[in-house]
C-alpha cells in the first residue's frame, strides 16, 4: 500500500488533522499496574467436638493510566494529556465456632461465627493541554490544567456480619435446623444500618424414603 504523503501532511496540517491514521501514530497509552493478593487460614481444634476456623484475605491494586495526543492528532492543534491514577484495597476475614455432638439417636450441631470485609476505592485524575512541545508528554509540562475534568474521589466501603446456625437430628428421621444472619453496612440507609435474615426448616426426607422403602413390595 502506497500513502501520499503529501495529502497526509495537509491532513495533519488542516482542520481534519485527527483522521484515524493520525491519531493512531500520534497517540500514546501506557498502564502501570501492580497487583497483591495474599491469603491465610488457621483450623484449630479447641476442645472436644469443638472446632475453630479462621480465614483472612487482601487483595491490593495500584494501577497508572497515562494518555497523551500531541498537536497533530487533534482537530484544534494543542496537544492532550490525561493522568488517571487508582488505589483498590480489599480485606475480607471470616471466623466460626462449630460444635459437634451426637449420643444414641440424637444428633446435634451449632455454629457462630462472624466476618467482616472492608474495600477502599481511590481515584484521582487530571487533565492538561497545550503543551509547549510533543517531546514532553508528562502532565506538569502543561500551561492549561482542564479544572472542570480534574477530580478525586474516595470512597470506603464496610461490611459487618454476624451469623448462627442450630441443626438438631433424631434416628435419621427428623432433621430441625434454624439459622439466622446479621449485616450491617456502610451502604444502606442512615436509619436502617442493619439486616436481619433468618431460616427455619423442618424435614420429613427420611420418614418419606423409609414409607416408600416398605411400601414398594407389591
Amino acid at each position: 500500500m502506497v500513502i501520499n504523503k503529501t495529502l497526509l501532511n495537509l491532513a495533519y496540517g488542516g482542520t481534519n488533522n485527527n483522521n484515524p491514521l493520525a491519531r493512531l501514530e500520534n497517540e500514546k497509552r501506557v498502564r502501570y499496574e501492580y497487583r497483591f493478593v495474599a491469603d491465610g487460614k488457621l483450623d484449630w481444634k479447641v476442645a472436644k467436638n469443638l472446632n475453630y476456623k479462621g480465614r483472612i484475605g487482601a487483595y491490593l491494586r495500584m494501577r497508572n493510566d497515562e494518555e497523551f495526543r500531541n498537536s497533530i492528532a487533534r482537530r484544534d492543534g494543542q496537544s492532550f494529556s490525561e493522568d488517571v491514577n487508582s488505589i483498590r484495597n480489599r480485606v475480607i476475614t471470616e471466623h466460626t465456632l462449630d460444635y459437634n455432638y451426637s449420643r444414641g439417636k440424637h444428633d446435634f450441631n451449632a455454629l457462630v461465627g462472624g466476618t467482616y470485609e472492608y474495600t477502599f476505592l481511590k481515584t484521582s485524575s487530571i487533565l492538561g493541554s497545550n503543551f509547549p512541545t510533543d517531546y514532553i508528554s508528562t502532565i506538569n509540562a502543561a500551561t492549561i490544567i482542564d479544572a472542570d475534568n480534574t477530580f478525586t474521589l474516595k470512597e470506603e466501603i464496610g461490611l459487618l456480619s454476624g451469623l448462627a446456625r442450630v441443626n438438631y437430628g433424631y434416628d435419621n428421621k427428623y432433621l430441625l435446623s434454624f439459622a439466622a444472619r446479621v449485616d450491617g453496612s456502610s451502604l444502606f440507609g442512615p436509619n436502617n444500618k442493619y439486616g436481619f435474615f433468618h431460616q427455619q426448616v423442618l424435614d420429613g426426607t427420611f420418614i418419606t424414603r423409609n414409607f416408600l422403602m416398605k411400601t414398594s413390595h407389591f
